[in-house]
């Protein structure tokens, strides 16, 4: 998180160096990321750098969860949109072609949150109230990531 599930091209001009791009979804809308890892020795202690960015749609339960907010703060987030930068150590398994790994570290993401409709604020008296200017979003946390990387071509 908060990347998603995400498919992408690794290349490794050298057993050192990664270089990646993927696109993926965050379960409400599509996005993207590029990085790169170095892997001193081809295999075990890695460091990644990332950075991603995930499209304007509504949240989901599932994103929700992992940006939970104020229970009055809900209606007002219809729509969010992020930009992450993620930096990583992990480590990193070779076996053969493939490669499984387990990076994780720190993301500092900035978002908008957008509230198009008109939210209710009181039943009694009907009153509602509509934001005339995006809401920004700014965090600085942990995160993790376990992936699988299978070479096609070249060495190993």
């Amino acid at each position: 998180m908060p990347d998603g599930i995400n498919l992408g091209l690794v290349l490794s001009p050298a057993d050192w160096l990664r270089l990646g791009a993927a696109m993926g979804t965050n379960t409400a809308g599509l996005g993207y990321r590029g990085g790169v890892s170095f892997v001193p020795v081809g295999w075990g202690p890695s460091f990644s750098l990332e950075a991603g960015h995930c499209r304007m749609a509504g949240p989901t339960d599932l994103l929700r969860h992992f940006f939970s907010v104020p229970k009055w703060v809900k209606p007002y987030v219809q729509q969010l949109g992020y930009t992450y930068f993620n930096a990583h150590l992990g480590f990193d398994l070779a076996l053969g072609p493939v490669t499984l790994f387990l990076h994780g570290g720190y993301t500092h993401l900035r978002g908008t949150v957008r509230a198009s409709q008109a939210v209710l604020v009181d039943s009694s008296t009907n009153t509602t109230v509509t934001l005339g200017e995006d809401g920004k979003v700014y965090a600085h946390t942990l995160s993790a990531k376990l992936g699988l990387v299978f070479m096609f071509g070249g060495s190993s």
